[in-house]
């Protein structure tokens, strides 16, 4: 199976040749199928990116949960909020945070990606529709040809 970059760039070649204007139904539904078909590639990943984002929020937790509990160990007296607070503050929390970020801007972009194939494909069989009538409509034969 291809990389998903791999299978991004597809996409977007599909959709630039599209764009630039497709003189034929022939070559119509040929991008058009090359593209859906590559959309269900890709549909393959967002597995992989889901996975990862829920990954980094329950390793952020436990980072978090970890630091409250080496410090509410260190001063028993402590509130519980307090060791929460600090332990949001720590450098390791941070970089927890940041991690779960990411993981969740990749699992949003790929969510736009797929909405984004799916209007164009759309759009694709709308103009497909149009061609094919075209196509068989004598009266346009004629009086375009």
């Amino acid at each position: 199976m291809n990389s998903k970059e791999n299978i991004i760039v597809e996409c977007d070649r599909l959709i630039d040749t599209y764009h630039a204007g497709i003189g034929s139904l022939t070559q119509m539904l040929e991008v058009r199928r090359d593209l859906a078909v590559n959309y269900y590639y890709l549909t393959s990943h967002y597995k992989q990116a889901y996975g990862a984002s829920r990954l980094s929020y329950n390793q952020r937790k436990f980072a978090i949960a970890k630091e409250i509990v080496a410090a509410k160990r260190d001063d028993t007296k402590a509130a519980l909020e307090l060791c929460a607070n600090r332990a949001e503050l720590l450098n390791a929390s941070q970089e927890a945070r940041e991690k779960e970020a990411w993981a969740e801007a990749e699992m949003e972009a790929m969510k736009m990606k797929f909405s984004a194939i799916k209007e164009v494909l759309a759009a694709m069989q709308q103009d497909i529709s149009s061609l094919s009538h075209e196509a068989r409509t004598t009266h346009y034969q004629t009086t375009h040809a």
